[in-house]
Protein backbone atom coordinates (compact mmCIF):
# COMPACT_ATOMS: atom_id res chain seq x y z
CA UNK A 1 0.00 0.00 0.00
CA UNK A 2 2.88 2.38 0.55
CA UNK A 3 3.78 2.09 -3.14
CA UNK A 4 0.51 3.57 -4.30
CA UNK A 5 1.04 6.93 -2.65
CA UNK A 6 4.66 6.92 -3.97
CA UNK A 7 3.38 6.07 -7.44
CA UNK A 8 0.73 8.74 -7.15
CA UNK A 9 3.34 11.28 -6.04
CA UNK A 10 5.56 10.40 -9.02
CA UNK A 11 2.61 10.55 -11.36
CA UNK A 12 1.73 14.04 -10.06
CA UNK A 13 5.36 15.19 -10.35
CA UNK A 14 5.53 13.91 -13.92
CA UNK A 15 2.25 15.63 -14.77
CA UNK A 16 3.53 18.84 -13.17
CA UNK A 17 6.77 18.57 -15.17
CA UNK A 18 4.79 18.05 -18.39
CA UNK A 19 2.67 21.06 -17.49
CA UNK A 20 5.78 23.17 -16.90
CA UNK A 21 7.26 21.91 -20.15
CA UNK A 22 4.06 22.79 -22.03
CA UNK A 23 4.07 26.25 -20.46
CA UNK A 24 7.74 26.77 -21.43
CA UNK A 25 6.98 25.66 -24.99
CA UNK A 26 4.01 28.02 -25.11
CA UNK A 27 6.15 30.93 -23.87
CA UNK A 28 8.88 30.09 -26.39
CA UNK A 29 6.26 29.90 -29.13
CA UNK A 30 4.94 33.35 -28.17
CA UNK A 31 8.47 34.77 -28.14
CA UNK A 32 9.20 33.34 -31.58
CA UNK A 33 5.92 34.73 -32.91
CA UNK A 34 6.82 38.20 -31.58
CA UNK A 35 10.27 38.00 -33.15
CA UNK A 36 8.87 36.83 -36.46
CA UNK A 37 6.34 39.67 -36.41
CA UNK A 38 9.16 42.15 -35.77
CA UNK A 39 11.18 40.61 -38.60
CA UNK A 40 8.19 40.85 -40.93
CA UNK A 41 7.70 44.50 -40.01
CA UNK A 42 11.38 45.16 -40.69
CA UNK A 43 11.19 43.29 -43.98
CA UNK A 44 8.11 45.30 -44.99
CA UNK A 45 9.91 48.54 -44.12
CA UNK A 46 12.89 47.51 -46.26
CA UNK A 47 10.54 46.54 -49.07
CA UNK A 48 8.79 49.91 -48.88
CA UNK A 49 12.13 51.72 -48.76
CA UNK A 50 13.50 49.83 -51.75
CA UNK A 51 10.53 50.98 -53.85
CA UNK A 52 11.91 54.51 -53.60
CA UNK A 53 15.40 53.57 -54.75
CA UNK A 54 16.45 54.38 -58.29
CA UNK A 55 17.63 51.40 -60.28
CA UNK A 56 21.16 51.21 -61.67
CA UNK A 57 20.23 51.74 -65.33
CA UNK A 58 18.17 54.83 -64.56
CA UNK A 59 20.96 56.21 -62.40
CA UNK A 60 23.53 55.61 -65.13
CA UNK A 61 21.35 57.41 -67.69
CA UNK A 62 20.88 60.37 -65.35
CA UNK A 63 24.61 60.48 -64.68
CA UNK A 64 25.35 60.57 -68.42
CA UNK A 65 22.96 63.48 -68.90
CA UNK A 66 24.45 65.34 -65.94
CA UNK A 67 28.00 64.71 -67.17
CA UNK A 68 27.07 66.09 -70.60
CA UNK A 69 25.54 69.19 -69.00
CA UNK A 70 28.60 69.63 -66.81
CA UNK A 71 30.91 69.35 -69.83
CA UNK A 72 28.82 71.99 -71.65
CA UNK A 73 29.01 74.31 -68.64
CA UNK A 74 32.76 73.78 -68.33
CA UNK A 75 33.25 74.65 -72.01
CA UNK A 76 31.12 77.77 -71.60
CA UNK A 77 33.06 78.73 -68.48
CA UNK A 78 36.36 78.29 -70.34
CA UNK A 79 35.09 80.51 -73.17
CA UNK A 80 34.00 83.19 -70.68
CA UNK A 81 37.34 83.04 -68.86
CA UNK A 82 39.17 83.27 -72.19
CA UNK A 83 37.08 86.27 -73.26
CA UNK A 84 37.66 88.02 -69.92
CA UNK A 85 41.41 87.41 -70.21
CA UNK A 86 41.45 88.84 -73.72
CA UNK A 87 39.46 91.88 -72.58
CA UNK A 88 41.78 92.28 -69.59
CA UNK A 89 44.76 92.33 -71.92
CA UNK A 90 43.26 94.40 -74.75
CA UNK A 91 41.61 97.18 -72.70
CA UNK A 92 44.84 98.42 -71.11
CA UNK A 93 46.61 98.18 -74.49
CA UNK A 94 43.87 100.14 -76.24
CA UNK A 95 43.77 102.74 -73.47
CA UNK A 96 47.51 103.07 -73.67
CA UNK A 97 47.33 103.54 -77.44
CA UNK A 98 44.52 106.11 -77.16
CA UNK A 99 46.04 108.19 -74.36
CA UNK A 100 49.64 108.09 -75.54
Amino acid sequence: MSELPETERLRREILEMFGLRDRAVSIAHSNIDRRLDAMNEFRAALDDQSKHFVDRKELDLRMIVLEERLTTLERYQNKVIGAVCIVAILVPLLLRMVFK
